[in-house]
């Protein structure tokens, strides 16, 4: 620009001096503000860049959460949208997220205006988007046109997962109101792929402006007032800085606060290693104070071969521009690093971001599912005994832990502790079974604790004293062991056993008290279940061997279970009665109104034990001994009922045949003396209730001695069966024919209408016992005396009524045999003849 200025004006040229100088002035400030102004939008664009990376990191630990299996998608997406809703910096800065859907995004959290949540972002207040770019170019491009702004949102974090949108948007009010009108905005956005979020964060940039437009104002109207109102520019320009590296400190600490609440070691590394920035929980983990930290190199406090990988995978990080993940395992503590490249302006990595998360607890937490997922399989599909279960348990939680070794006691109930089953790690030697502690019942101090761990049921843990004068602790010391914990295994609320562990590392077993414990719980509920299996196993071959017919049913009474007993007695299979009921086994209505009773007793807890009759699966009703016990549950109701079965007709036939036997002579099937005493005392009382008479006929056989010295005492037998069946054919069915004794037989007649009918039957038995006997090889002939006394006339007295017939039998046989004499009565008179 050329200038025409008066030579000979001193005063012009001091204005032109003036006006030149406030022009320079005027323009040196109007560069130096936009500067300033680029300056202050690029710290505040970082600012909200990195807050922004922050929470995407806070997204990524709950889907973390989420994948580990430690919470459902719902939870951790709640977990998360809460912890970043709370992550409130300034005054006016928040964080939101919204969603990917279309054709409009749905609003999934924001703080100010948490009505918002949950509606489709279609509304036309949302039109105000100005200018977005991509990535990190920081090259804005004009919007055209009425846009949504979360439609930007969503174009930025599709293209390139994140960006920059400047648009207009409502202000929170000191009161918490937002205000009407808009004001101008510049916000980062970052795209979450793994729910399909955007999350975002802005910072308005209005009070730039207008902070640039005071002071502009300022300095035009006061540039007449020379250096005094330059001076005071100055003053104001200083005063300004001041103020922004006030903001710039306090946004630093809001960041630094931000990065320490993070339960992850968050390091800033520069390229020769240098920590430039470290949270609280990183320092941490070296002992020490963030700023003690500051400046050092990082890779020189860690171990030699941790330290090469972590510096070579630093230096691939700085020149390929990628992020890069590594796990690790530091004796038994397992990390994942995750190693971020950090990019200046021209796109160029100056440093390296790490977040070092210590991920041991959920690796062990998936080895213990997987060991239990094991044991639960294991006890499905096969019958594990309990040794084999705590052997298997053994095994496997040692390298969970890095623990030295483990072994498992069983508390016997006369004192003695039996090792169940016992683990080491490789070349260790030091849990000889003969050292371990051996009786529990006695107070004798032993190492480790067991004794008192069985009798108290609490867990214990103890570091080893080198002090200690029992064998296996010197053992446990020179194998490098620091520290055992024991701990109780309850079985039905009763101490089982103790399952002791020893590690090398005794801060591992302090600090993992409550979660050993879970796990001793655990392991408990897997050695029950194996114990009930061998009960069951054993209570099923129990059942399935004995005689007796059992089924099991259930709180209904229906039949789940029956043993191969069951099918040989009832004649039922399994298949048959299944869900069916004991009502299958019942024959006739009396049967039924027995089992209804049954049920009735068992249902009120009372066992039933008693006989009654089972309808056979052939149709026939058999006697049956039948137990029928009810079983409870916890929480003592009726589960199952338990019903033995024992089929009691053989025991009821050889019942009825001693019965037979006690009254019935053994050759003849005829009544013996015993019977034929009862019957004559009741055909005596009969006959006096009644007024009638009967008559008793007391017969011995003629010639029989004879027969047996000839033929034998078989063929004697043969003559009287043969007698026998003679004289039944010659009575009625209400007559007793008995057999006293050798040849002497008795005949009881009730209810005669005459004496001449005793004698009539008398004389037919005289001459049926006079036909010949047919014998195996040749003909027996016999005869018979027969006494005959009247009843209640001659007596009512049995024994003398048999003594009186008696007597007169013996007239009989001295008149001659073959004949018959009435007590005290002529023949002639009982049959009204001469004869």
């Amino acid at each position: 620009m050329k200038l025409n200025l008066p030579g000979n004006s001193i005063h012009n040229r001091i204005w032109i001096i003036v006006v030149l100088f406030l022009i320079s002035t005027v323009a040196a400030y109007l560069a130096d503000t936009s500067m300033l102004r680029t300056s202050l939008l690029r710290e505040k664009t970082i600012q909200t860049r990195q807050v922004v990376e922050t929470a995407h990191a806070v997204l990524a630990h709950y889907s973390n959460q989420e994948q580990s299996g430690k919470l459902s998608k719902a939870e951790a997406q709640h977990n998360a949208s809460e912890a970043i809703r709370a992550m409130r910096y300034g005054d006016n800065n928040y964080f939101w997220i919204n969603d990917l859907g279309a054709p409009f995004p749905q609003m999934i959290m924001h703080p100010v205006q948490p009505e918002l949540e949950g509606l489709l972002l279609d509304g036309a207040t949302f039109n105000s988007a100005l200018q977005i770019s991509y990535g990190d170019s920081n090259e804005f491009i004009d919007v055209t046109g009425s846009r949504n702004i979360f439609h930007a949102f969503q174009e930025v974090a599709n293209h390139s997962d994140q960006g920059l949108v400047r648009y207009l948007w409502h202000k929170q009010l000191p009161d918490g109101k937002i205000s009407a009108e808009k004001s101008p905005k510049l916000s980062f956005v970052k795209k979450f792929a793994a729910w399909g979020w955007v999350i975002g964060s802005g910072i308005y940039i209005d009070d730039i402006d207008r902070i640039i437009a005071e002071q502009t104002r300022q300095v035009l109207m006061r540039a007449t007032f020379a250096s005094l109102l330059l001076l005071m520019v100055a003053s104001a320009i200083a005063y300004g800085i001041r103020q922004i590296e006030f903001e710039l400190k306090n946004a630093k600490i809001r960041m630094q606060t931000l990065i320490d609440a993070t339960s992850e070691s968050v390091l800033l590394l520069g390229k020769s290693g240098e920590i430039q920035a470290i949270n609280f929980f990183g320092a941490q983990r070296f002992n020490k104070t963030p700023e003690e930290l500051l400046g050092i190199d990082f890779f020189a406090n860690l171990p030699p071969l941790l330290a090469q990988s972590r510096r070579e995978a630093s230096e691939q990080v700085l020149a390929t521009g990628e992020p890069l993940v590594l796990r690790d395992d530091r004796n038994g503590t397992h990390f994942e690093n995750t190693i971020y490249p950090v990019f200046n302006q021209k796109g160029e990595t100056t440093s390296v971001a790490v977040y070092a998360k210590d991920v041991t607890e959920a690796h062990q937490t998936k080895a213990i599912d997987e060991i239990f997922r094991h044991l639960d399989s294991v006890l499905l599909k096969w019958q594990m005994d309990s040794t084999i279960v705590a052997q298997i348990f053994c095994d496997n939680i040692l390298p969970v832990f890095n623990l030295a070794g483990a072994w498992i006691g069983k508390a016997e109930c006369d004192g003695r502790i039996t090792v169940v089953a016992k683990a080491e790690m490789p070349a260790q030697h030091f849990l000889e079974t003969a050292d371990l502690p051996q009786h529990w019942h006695n107070h004798e101090s032993s190492w480790p604790p067991v004794s008192a761990v069985m009798r108290s049921g609490y867990r214990q843990i103890s570091n080893i004293d080198p002090g200690i004068a029992v064998q296996h602790a010197q053992a446990a010391l020179a194998a490098g062991v620091q520290s055992a914990i024991t701990l109780p295994l309850l079985l039905e609320k009763k101490t089982w056993g103790t399952l002791t562990l020893y590690s090398k590392n005794a801060p591992l077993l302090a600090n993992s008290q409550q979660r050993l414990a879970g796990i001793a719980s655990r392991l408990s509920v897997s050695l029950e279940s194996a114990l009930q299996q061998e009960w069951l196993s054993l209570f099923n071959t129990a059942l399935t061997g004995i005689e007796q017919a059992v089924f099991i049913s259930d709180a209904e009474h229906r039949i789940i279970w029956t043993n191969p007993a069951f099918t040989r007695i009832c004649g039922y299979s399994q298949q048959d009665v299944l869900e069916q009921t004991p009502a299958l086994f019942q024959g006739d209505m009396k049967n039924a109104a027995q089992l209804s009773e049954i049920k009735e007793m068992t249902a009120g807890g009372n066992a039933f034990d008693g006989e009654l009759m089972f309808l056979h699966q052939d149709g026939h009703v058999f006697p049956v001994h039948a137990i029928v016990t009810p079983l409870v549950d916890n929480d003592n109701k009726i589960s199952h009922y338990i019903s033995i079965v024992e089929d009691i007709s053989r025991r009821r036939t050889m019942e009825m045949q001693v019965r037979h036997m006690a009254h019935y002579d053994v050759l003849t099937d005829l009544p013996n003396r015993a019977l034929f005493h009862d019957r004559l005392q009741q055909a005596i009382i009969s006959a006096r209730r009644n007024e009638t008479f009967g008559a008793l006929l007391f017969i011995d056989l003629d010639r029989f001695k004879a027969i047996n010295d000839q033929y034998g005492h078989a063929m004697g037998d043969i003559v009287l069966i043969e007698v026998s069946h003679r004289l039944r054919g010659l009575v009625r069915e209400s007559d007793t024919v008995a057999r006293l004794g050798g040849d002497e037989f008795t005949v009881i007649l009730q209810n005669l209408n005459s004496k001449k009918d005793a004698l009539h039957i008398a004389e037919k038995m005289n001459a049926a016992l006079a036909a010949p006997i047919e014998l195996a090889t040749t003909t027996a002939t016999i005869g018979s005396s027969i006494g005959i006394a009247f009843f209640p006339e001659n007596n009512s007295d049995p024994e003398a009524l048999l003594s009186a017939a008696d007597n007169a039998m013996y007239q009989a046989k001295q008149a001659g045999r073959n004949a018959i004499r009435c007590v005290n009565e002529p023949l002639a008179t009982v049959d009204g003849s001469n004869t």
